[in-house]
């Protein structure tokens, strides 16, 4: 399903549950599944990364190394494209939804859900068919978050009022992280208000992709939240 902001893409929004009639067993629990069905991941470099699977964070990472656990991925997920994909019950799904916003932005974001699900089985099985591509990617590094981290920063950047509206088109940031410069690879703009109990009010993000893959986020409170 290509949701990249899972556990396996990028360490996030997931629970491990642990099961006290059942010992040793872990139980992945996702939640905050809205980038499913996103061919690209906003935050990867660009390399040859397999379209097949995500192996970012360490479990995924260690198992795809293996060639026997990464062969048995392989052979479980093609059986799921043979059994469990269903293209036309996805496209009567999206469909349906659609009919529920008529705005142009969700039409939009329909045609796009439409083309994922018309391409993603030929995508997959066109890896499947051919040697499992590696994983070149060094681990996902974990999340440090400070107030102090920067002395200075200097940032241009065009967005809109809608934390969940992203541009990265044309923006630019100068920034030193504990007395080391960031080279950004892309810059990533958002402002909105903030949801976040803990971070409540009107916010500024952005977000810089690095050299090695990983991320910075500088988040900026702007004060109490607006209904404009």
């Amino acid at each position: 399903m290509a949701h990249w902001d899972g556990y396996s893409g990028d360490v996030n929004n997931f629970f491990v549950y642990v099961d006290p009639e059942q010992g040793r067993e872990l139980r992945f629990i996702p939640w905050d599944t809205d980038t499913a069905y996103e061919p690209d991941h906003p935050f990867l470099p660009d390399v040859d990364w397999p379209r097949s699977a995500y192996a970012w964070a360490r479990l995924p990472r260690g198992l795809y190394a293996l060639e026997e656990t990464r062969e048995r991925y392989r052979e479980l997920l093609r059986q799921e494209l043979s059994e469990h994909w269903d293209a036309d019950a996805l496209h009567e799904k999206i469909d349906l939804f659609a009919d529920v916003a008529k705005d142009s932005a969700a039409a939009a974001s329909v045609e796009t859900l439409h083309a994922f699900i018309d391409e993603r089985r030929a995508q997959l099985t066109l890896e499947l068919d051919a040697p499992a591509k590696p994983w070149t990617l060094a681990e996902r590094g974990v999340w440090k978050c400070r107030t102090d981290a920067f002395s200075s920063l200097v940032a241009s950047f065009d967005t809109t009022w809608d934390l969940a509206a992203t541009t990265a088109l044309g923006n630019t940031l100068t920034a030193t992280v504990q007395g080391a410069p960031l080279v950004p690879i892309y810059v990533i703009a958002s402002a909105g208000v903030s949801l976040d109990p803990a971070a409540p009010g009107n916010a500024l993000r952005l977000t810089v992709g690095n050299p090695d893959g990983s991320f910075t986020l500088f988040q900026f409170q702007l004060g109490v939240p607006s209904l404009g």
